[in-house]
């Protein structure tokens, strides 16, 4: 079984510094984004009857100045906007055994982004919940590897404000739906630090969508996507906690004792 779950970890690695590679120098904002994010994927000290809880939250903030042509020498008055997105996405999971955890999730986002050439400011509201399942194997008494599936109902509106840009007195707003399906598979590598802590890290997901979107003008599209998302732009790192019944405590050499477990399964 040791054998077997470092030959994944080489696998895995071995793709995630090909993905890495081909990169480019405009993808490392996004990257330097995600190391600050709080990534929600997570395994530490997985142990029987006990509890799982973890989160996920993120923010980015982008400022746009923009300044008209000169007219008759005379330079107009600048336009300053902000771009931003948001999420935050809890979970709590019941641990049944070292290996399998069950639970719920919720994932709660919105974007706000303003095009000035056409003076329209479009709000992006975005839900998704669902259970989840979790597989953990450790590979030492500090690393694991770990796979998550999310399996979400997606829900979400988007506004669009013509006019709010220039502060017009007469704005006109449309506002489109969309509702939806969205199984997940994220595969991460973990770092059991103490006192049920560890440090989590994921490269990306494979998944499938669907959604139905209904515009303002009462038409509707249907779309079905298949994701393979792996990379820089995908890296996440973060932080969770396990949270013991009470006489299920983890004390020194508590590593030890699961890897023996682990090993008579």
């Amino acid at each position: 079984m040791m054998m077997e779950s470092a030959k994944l970890f080489c696998c895995f690695h071995a793709i995630c510094i090909s993905s890495i590679s081909k990169i480019k120098n405009n993808c490392m904002k996004k990257l330097i984004l995600a190391l600050l994010a709080v990534s929600s994927f997570s395994a530490a000290n997985a142990q029987a009857n006990s509890w799982l809880l973890y989160g996920n939250a993120s923010y980015n903030q982008d400022k746009n100045k923009s300044t008209p042509a000169p007219v008759g020498g005379v330079v107009g008055a600048s336009t300053v906007t902000k771009d931003n997105s948001w999420s935050i996405a809890p979970g709590i999971g019941y641990q049944m055994n070292n290996h399998w955890t069950l639970g719920m999730n919720i994932n709660l986002g919105g974007n706000t982004s303003n095009n000035i050439a056409s003076d329209t400011r479009v709000q992006d509201r975005n839900y998704a919940f669902g259970p989840f399942v979790r597989y953990t194997q450790w590979i030492s008494k500090t690393f694991f590897l770990f796979g998550h599936m999310n399996i979400n109902v997606l829900s979400g509106k988007s506004t669009t404000t013509t006019g709010a840009i220039s502060g017009a007195t007469n704005t006109t707003s449309t506002e489109d739906s969309y509702n939806g399906f969205n199984p997940a598979v994220i595969p991460g590598i973990g770092m059991n630090i103490k006192n049920g802590f560890a440090v989590n890290i994921s490269f990306g997901s494979l998944s499938y969508s669907t959604i139905t979107t209904d515009f303002a003008n009462k038409s509707s599209l249907n779309t079905s996507s298949l994701g393979f998302n792996f990379g820089a732009q995908n890296f996440a790192v973060g932080v969770s906690k396990n949270f013991c019944k009470k006489g299920h405590h983890h004390g020194e050499g508590s590593e030890s004792r699961r890897m023996k477990d682990d090993d008579k399964e």
